[in-house]
């Protein structure tokens, strides 16, 4: 005779075994990967936080210019690369661009790291500048390659804006013959 106890220790085994009635999810795609990497690449505050150092660089404030790398972009880049870092992937691809990601993430803040210090110096000495923002080139570059290739795997559908006469259509009315 079996007693309860054992009757669900078979049924957990039979689910286990079997599996219990339910509908099994799809296991996760590259795809699925490229989408949560994608969506958290979107939201990079980086970018827009570097138009104020930018602005200030132009306006020959170098000091200025650094204090905004140390309050805003650094952080913001820093932010990026524990976002990417934080993004989930399944699959082995998925998980390795995650992984390029964060490099290059990682490689973009130290690179405005480097850019601060040499900003923090005030007037700025040519070479220095120059080896900085070669830096900040290069990492932006690979950047641009990783996104390209994310996109290449997955491209980013973008909707064209209807026109005038599909409005017009839509609403029943007739297009302006020319």
């Amino acid at each position: 005779m079996i007693c309860g106890g054992e009757l669900r220790g078979l049924a957990l085994s039979a689910c286990l075994v079997l599996g219990c009635g339910g509908s099994e999810e799809p296991a996760p795609t590259l795809e699925d990967d490229v989408i949560a990497l994608q969506a958290s690449v979107a939201a990079d505050t980086c970018p827009g936080a570097l138009e104020d150092v930018d602005r200030a660089v132009e306006e020959d404030k170098p000091v200025r210019a650094a204090r905004l790398l140390r309050s805003a972009g650094i952080p913001a880049a820093a932010r990026q690369v524990a976002r990417l870092r934080d993004t989930p992937a399944h699959t082995s691809e998925g998980i390795g661009l995650r992984q390029e990601g964060v490099t290059l993430y990682e490689a973009r803040r130290r690179a405005l790291a480097a850019y601060a210090d040499v900003l923090e110096r005030g007037v700025v000495e040519d070479f220095a500048l120059v080896v900085a923002l070669d830096g900040q080139r290069q990492a932006d570059a690979a950047l641009g390659a990783y996104l390209s290739r994310l996109e290449e795997l997955r491209p980013l559908s973008v909707e064209p804006a209807p026109s005038a006469a599909d409005d017009s259509q839509a609403s029943g009315a007739q297009a302006p013959e020319r």
